[in-house]
């Protein structure tokens, strides 16, 4: 092993630490380091106490804001890889985030990327976006923990084909696009139920049911071909979406900045579940058109005949299915590119 590192991993409280925090401490654990994992609070230092800092020598941090606390990481004397995988200062109008994000925040986020040791983020996009704040800025893509993720295949059992969408309240505008091509393709195919789990909401005209599960994007949709599902808590997610029985999943992103500098985990959950996908064709250039999936631009149209074409094609649908399982399995594994994690730790920690 290389020297023992002592390394503290702070992730923020999105689904994200599923990818960029809590696989990589595992490993570096697996390895032999000393290893801590917190969640970051309000604070000046982040609810981290300044005798944990000084045990460090890398404090791995999800997208902070805050430079009091990039410099109680240096006087510590700890190196800071900052964790970026989303375009922070530049959100659309629908994003819960919107107002949150004004110049000043913008203006500190710039000054901690500029501060932190390193940079590690998901896409070539975003990279090109930040390089100029700080030169040592490493891509490594979002791969599955597949001991965690890969769940028993739980098949569909009911008369209906389950046509699902699953996501959080970034994706509000996504679904403003794709609401009516579901409408379209419930009218027509009867045998067909929209499986909506996360956001989107459900119709009631009791008041405090919308207050609690939000207030329904899908209200003219016909009711006994619709289904809400609450989220889960991060930690059970995997369990959550095969509890959803899905056989077509949709996963539309309409194209805008922000929406390029996402990364392709829904097209790696949805086939780690065996269920076959229609891909927003921009950001999902992983999925082979016709064989791990369909791939859709941004037409309505377009999404309408795809979908259709997964729900009248039964053979089609289990093959691509298959297909999108077997690529994830054999290329989107962490455990074959957790290396390079390490090796951006040992390098930082050596400057």
């Amino acid at each position: 092993m290389k020297n023992k590192l002592h390394i503290i991993f702070i992730h923020n409280s999105t689904g994200s630490r599923l990818y960029r925090i809590i696989p990589q401490a595992y490993y570096m654990a697996s390895l032999g380091h000393d290893i801590k994992i917190r969640g970051l609070k309000s604070g000046e230092t982040g609810g981290i106490p300044d005798g944990l800092l000084q045990w460090a020598d890398i404090v791995v941090v999800e997208m902070v804001y805050s430079p009091t606390f990039i410099n109680a990481c240096h006087k510590a004397g700890a190196k800071i890889v900052y964790e970026l995988d989303d375009m922070m200062e530049r959100v659309p109008k629908t994003h819960y985030a919107y107002k949150e994000m004004n110049w000043w925040r913008t203006f500190l986020t710039y000054w901690c990327l500029w501060k932190s040791d390193a940079i590690t983020t998901t896409t070539e996009v975003i990279k090109n976006r930040y390089k100029w704040f700080n030169d040592d800025i490493t891509v490594l893509p979002n791969y599955f923990d597949i001991s965690f993720w890969l769940k028993p295949h739980k098949p569909n059992t009911s008369d209906k084909i389950r046509l699902l969408w699953a996501g959080g309240n970034s994706h509000k505008l996504d679904l403003q696009f794709i609401a009516p091509v579901i409408k379209k393709i419930l009218n027509k195919y009867k045998n067909v139920k929209f499986v909506c789990c996360g956001f989107g909401g459900t119709n009631s005209p009791d008041k405090w049911v919308q207050y609690n599960y939000g207030e329904s994007l899908f209200k003219d949709l016909p009711q006994d071909q619709y289904e809400f599902s609450l989220g889960a808590p991060m930690e059970v997610w995997p369990s959550k979406l095969s509890s959803l029985r899905g056989d077509i999943a949709i996963a539309p992103v309409v194209e805008e900045p922000f929406a390029k500098c996402k990364s392709q985990c829904k097209y790696g959950e949805y086939s780690l579940n065996k269920i076959a996908g229609v891909y927003s064709k921009f950001l999902y250039k992983s999925v082979k058109d016709g064989v791990t999936g369909l791939v859709a631009k941004e037409n309505k149209k377009e999404w309408f005949d795809k979908i259709s074409y997964l729900i009248e094609n039964e053979k089609q649908r289990k093959i691509m299915a298959q297909n999108a399982y077997e690529w994830t399995i054999k290329h989107s594994n962490f455990k074959k590119h957790a290396h390079k994690w390490a090796n951006v730790y040992h390098r930082v920690a050596d400057k």
